[in-house]
């Protein structure tokens, strides 16, 4: 008897490689993922201008335009809103200066990353209403200055058109994975999020029919449909708990990854469990074959991925150096 409707996703022909560069961007989910492949030692660098939420900011970060062009203020600090308020200084010239900073080397990373994953959030965004800018962020500023609406399907594919267009030409060899982020946005009501969420799909279907490097990764499908239960999320009701991102994880690497390196994702599961565990006796001789163990499992590994720490650690374990 079925109790689930399962997501199938289609194989993908571009497999990510443990010595791959990956680059995310994009909501909370990007960074989830971006924290779990970083411990399993894939080079991957998260966007350093913070979590965002819609397509046009997080187009503008990965284009390198629009960015440091609206300030604001607040207790005391300066603000940009092209950026998370992570990213802030004492000066509004100070903040210039590292927004630059950070946008030269997010090109840099952009140039030599074989993978990105772009994770939209919302199609509700907030407009400055003296000038039409989109914010990433609000930065808490009064609401008067703000008109909110959402985005249409045609000014996201536009805004992706240029940006794809950008980083193809600094990286002919970038393959782009879109996701659409399993978080529901209930303080814009479900109905609005469902609007949302509708365009962000219904854009990102245009997108990844229309390019051939760009892939679309089912989160959002398969935490509403495959995990179509309340037990999946966090206490909030909104945010996949832990066995959520899990099941999620899971069908990523297996989609993403070829079968000998989902040998090497189990194998270091195997060695992270070893990382936590804490023996009574750690001079027995027992211990001491498991550490060995350890050791021939980490060496199996080390012409694909940097095993330098986890090699260091078991090998203070050892009495007989």
């Amino acid at each position: 008897m079925l109790t689930r409707t399962e997501v199938n996703i289609d194989p993908k022909n571009k497999k990510i490689e443990l010595a791959d560069n990956i680059f995310t961007i994009g909501s909370c989910f990007a960074g989830n993922m971006a924290e779990r492949l970083a411990r399993y030692n894939q080079k991957v660098i998260q966007s350093a201008f913070g979590v965002m939420y819609n397509p046009i900011s997080i187009c503008n970060i990965l284009t390198g335009n629009d960015i440091g062009t609206h300030y604001t203020s607040h207790l005391g600090l300066w603000f940009c809103y092209g950026t998370h308020s992570q990213v802030h200084a004492n000066t509004q010239e100070a903040l210039a200066m590292q927004i630059q900073e950070l946008s030269s080397k997010t090109q840099v990373a952009l140039s030599m990353s074989k993978f990105i994953i772009i994770t939209w959030g919302t199609a509700y965004v907030y407009a400055l209403a003296d000038s039409g800018y989109i914010v990433a962020n609000c930065h808490k500023a009064d609401n008067k200055l703000f008109t909110k609406r959402f985005l249409t399907e045609q000014e996201i594919t536009d805004a992706f058109e240029k940006c794809h267009r950008h980083l193809t030409h600094i990286n002919p060899n970038l393959n782009i994975i879109l996701t659409v982020s399993p978080v529901r946005h209930i303080k814009d009501t479900l109905q609005h999020n469902g609007v949302s969420k509708a365009i962000l799909r219904c854009a990102t279907h245009a997108m990844c029919t229309k390019y051939d490097n760009v892939q679309y990764f089912p989160s959002y499908e398969i935490m509403l449909d495959d995990l179509r239960d309340y037990g999946y999320y966090k206490e909030d009701m909104i945010h996949p708990n832990e066995i959520a991102e899990k099941y999620i994880w899971k069908k990523f690497i297996n989609t993403y990854y070829t079968d000998n390196d989902l040998e090497y994702y189990s194998d270091y599961d195997k060695i992270l469990s070893a990382i936590n565990h804490k023996p009574f006796y750690p001079q027995s001789n027992d211990y001491q074959i498991f550490i060995k163990n350890t050791l021939d499992i980490i060496a199996k590994w080390e012409h694909k991925a940097d095993m330098n720490e986890a090699k260091k650690y078991f090998r203070s374990k050892l009495y007989d150096k």
